[in-house]
């Protein structure tokens, strides 16, 4: 900083200063807005070459001349764009310009250009990029080399652009070629899901129906083994039968035989019965009258009866004069007969009494249970046993030796009879016998029998008589309804002729037929024999076939959930397709080439004629108003000495210090904004804006003068153009452009920037008054520190 002992400067020079310092941003900003003004316009006084090297190639027949058609839009845009001026020409003559600084530069089409731009679409193994040699003179400058790329890149991607734009119209044309494709395809991959769909079904139901197969088969199996055993058995049957048939053709023939005899004995029998009926009707006239004898006769025989029992009540009779002239022909016999009837009458009603009283006895003893021999109870039954058998015992002991006496003896083979037993002899001799005992009755019982008999015969005889009668009526009844029974035999026996014949004749039939049957249930038991053998061997089949159908409906089960994935892939593989082809639908527009050629080129920038301000103006501007501000920072500062020769406080001496610089470079910003208001048509509020930001960098300024002062200026200097460089050159490091933020150099560039764009920025705004404050109080704070130390000095002085 500025010695505090250095003496003011006269007013001429500061006066000098201030001019300088309004001059100096109000030059630099105009001389750098007429080098970035309008640099278009200059293009044309710059030439550059084109040499063409490339060979053509051939493209489906048609010839390609890639690299002349980059040399003609080089020349057709210099031409139509006011740009550089190309000129086609050869090596050589490229050579020379470029080395006599007739050409700026020159662009070199290669000979394999066309070959490597078109390898896209050609039938090359790998496709290259097409490459430009770009030549600068060695005197052109860095700007002018890079516009020179610039514009062979341009017109190298303006020519990429239009391969580019084919080859997509060919890929989107091919898209909707794809997109037709794919929408039929996505309907063959749908018919081919409903089919993979209707296949999992059929294989479903053909595995259901393996499955019932299976268990038809099995039971087929069995029923045809069954049918195989009943075809023997009915083989068996059919040999019997055709044996049978065989028999039954002999007998059919033995049946014709025999109805045919029969045939002809039934004629005479018919006759015999219609000579029988005939006989048959005189035998009823004949019992008839039968009939009417047997009942006279039975009136005789009953008559004959009545005489006969007559006789029989005389033989009675005579039986009992008989007895009664036995009995009064001998007293004695008739009084021993009466006594022996008194005898025997008495003894009968003792012994009947006895009889009574022993059976009540006995009944009472069984009642009792008394056994004979018994005590107690059965004591007292016999005692009145005993009482009653006693009365009689006397009585028929007496009784019983006088009957002994009078009956006698019998007779036996050596005695004759005596007693009532020779007396009986004689009345049974007289009396007789009537034969029972078995011999021949004897006596009058005899004669009795005999008249009895007769009556009984006569009886009997009329009896049976009577019977005749009924029985020749009915028999004249029978004998009528043989007769009729005849006559029908009669007719009958015709009939039966006739049948006879008949049957001889059906049983002929029957004959031939039976041998024809026995001939075919011959064939029948083979035909059979051969059923039984193919049914056999049909159960074998039909078991194979069962394992078959098994194995099939296994098979179809394992294969169902494949059938489904199938049929769930291709349903899938559909909708993809589908989707596929709406994709690709939505994509593809109506007219390819005008989306070729927006993938080609998506994003456009408008073509500029003339090349106005650059972005840069704002920083420009606050570079120029930098550099002015620093020159007024080379006016005299107010002394140390002159500080303390004043009551003011630092801070006045401070305000007093900057006022005219204040004034001077808020001037240079109201000149400077303007002159960029009328070159570049930027708002009026670039006007105040520049002023503003002209305060704050020259209080920032002074302040770093105030306390470095030439290195201050020094590192001032060396920002201001650091940030000028950078904003000129793009390519600059990001570390020179950050130089600015060491100042308020960055922020009145940016918010300059802004309000060039008709624009604002609060942040930048605010900033720079910051900026402005610190410079301020760092210049306060300059001026005390000179103050005390131009005292302190003073103080060692003295």
């Amino acid at each position: 900083m500025t010695s505090p002992t250095s003496m003011p400067r006269s007013s001429r020079r500061r006066w000098a200063v201030a001019l300088v310092a309004l001059l100096v941003p109000i030059a630099l900003v105009g001389a750098l807005l007429a080098a970035q003004w309008d640099p278009a316009s200059r293009a044309g006084d710059v030439t550059a070459a084109v040499v063409n090297l490339d060979e053509p190639v051939t493209l489906d027949g048609q010839i390609t001349p890639l690299g002349r058609q980059l040399a003609a839009q080089l020349v057709k845009d210099s031409r139509s764009q006011g740009g550089w001026s190309w000129v086609v020409t050869d090596s050589e003559d490229a050579t020379e310009g470029l080395d006599e600084g007739r050409y700026a530069a020159v662009v070199t089409i290669p000979e394999g250009f066309s070959a490597a731009a078109t390898s896209f679409a050609a039938d090359q193994p790998a496709a290259r990029t097409a490459q430009i040699d770009v030549a600068t003179a060695e005197s052109s400058t860095a700007t002018r080399n890079l516009v020179t790329s610039a514009l062979a890149d341009a017109a190298t991607v303006g020519l990429g652009r239009q391969l580019t734009e084919s080859y997509l119209q060919n890929v989107l044309v091919g898209f909707q070629d794809l997109s037709s494709q794919l929408g039929e395809a996505a309907g063959g991959a749908q018919q081919l899901a409903d089919g993979a769909g209707e296949l999992a079904d059929g294989q479903t139901q053909l595995a259901q129906g393996a499955g019932t197969l299976a268990d038809g088969t099995g039971s087929l199996a069995d029923g045809l083994s069954a049918l195989a055993s009943g075809a023997s058995t009915a083989s068996s049957g059919a040999s019997k039968l055709s044996d049978g048939t065989s028999s039954l053709a002999g007998g059919a023939g033995d049946l014709a035989d025999g109805a045919g005899k029969l045939a002809k004995g039934v004629k005479p029998l018919a006759k015999g019965a219609k000579s029988a009926a005939g006989g048959a009707n005189e035998l009823a006239k004949g019992t008839g009258q039968l009939a009417d004898g047997l009942d006279a006769l039975a009136d005789g025989a009953g008559e004959l009866a009545t005489g006969s029992a007559a006789v029989a009540d005389g033989a009675d009779g005579l039986v009992d004069g008989l007895e009664k002239l036995a009995s009064g022909a001998a007293d004695v016999p008739a009084a021993f007969a009466t006594a022996r009837a008194g005898v025997d009458a008495l003894a009968g009603d003792a012994l009947d009494d006895f009889v009574d009283g022993i059976r009540q006895v006995g009944a009472a003893q069984a009642a009792a249970g008394c056994e004979p021999g018994d005590g107690g109870p059965c004591e007292a039954f016999d005692a009145a046993l005993a009482d009653v058998v006693a009365p009689y015992r006397g009585g028929l002991e007496k009784l019983s030796d006088g009957l002994r006496r009078a009956e006698g003896t019998p007779a036996s083979s050596t005695t004759a009879p005596t007693g009532a037993h020779l007396l009986a002899a004689g009345l049974a001799a007289a009396v007789g016998t009537d034969g029972t005992d078995g011999a021949e009755p004897s006596g009058a019982k005899a004669l009795a029998a005999g008249a009895q008999a007769t009556a009984t015969g006569t009886k009997t005889l009329a009896g049976g008589l009577a019977q005749t009668a009924s029985g020749a009526a009915t028999l004249d009844k029978g004998a009528d309804s043989l007769a009729g029974g005849l006559t029908t035999l009669a007719s009958g026996t015709t009939t039966l002729s006739t049948g006879a014949n008949g049957l001889a004749s059906g049983a002929s039939e029957l004959a031939s037929g039976a041998k024809s049957l026995a001939s075919g249930t011959g064939e029948l038991a083979g035909g059979v024999a051969q059923l039984s053998t193919g049914t056999r061997e049909a159960a074998d089949g039909a078991g194979d076939l069962g394992d078959g159908a098994t194995q099939l409906a296994d098979g179809l089960a394992q294969a169902a959930p494949g059938a489904k994935q199938l049929a769930d892939g291709t349903s899938e593989l559909a909708g993809g397709l589908g989707q596929a082809v709406d994709g690709i639908s939505a994509q593809v527009p109506e007219n390819p080439e005008t989306l070729a050629e927006v993938i080609a080129a998506p994003v456009a920038a408008p073509t500029l004629s003339d090349l106005g301000p650059l972005a840069g103006v704002g920083l420009t501007a606050a570079v120029a108003l930098w550099l002015g501000a620093l020159v007024m920072t080379m006016r005299p500062r107010t002394s140390g000495l002159a500080l303390l020769g004043t009551t003011r406080s630092s801070a006045r001496m401070a305000l007093h210090g900057v006022t005219l610089a204040v004034g001077v470079t808020a001037l240079q910003g109201v000149l400077v904004g303007a002159v960029v208001v009328v070159v570049t048509d930027a708002p009026l509020a670039m006007v105040p804006a520049a002023a503003l930001a002209a305060v704050s960098m020259v209080l920032f300024l002074h302040a770093l003068v105030a306390w470095a002062g030439n290195v201050g200026r020094a590192i001032a200097l060396v920002v201001g153009v650091s940030v000028l460089v950078a904003a000129s050159a793009p390519s600059a490091p990001a570390w020179l452009e950050s130089l600015g933020a060491l100042g308020p150099l960055d922020a009145a560039g940016r918010f300059l920037t802004a309000a060039a764009g008709d624009g604002g920025s609060v942040g930048a705004v605010v900033l720079l008054l910051v900026w402005a404050a610190a410079g301020f109080a760092a210049d306060v704070a300059a001026t005390a520190w000179a103050r005390r130390r131009a005292g302190g000095l003073v103080l060692a002085a003295a």
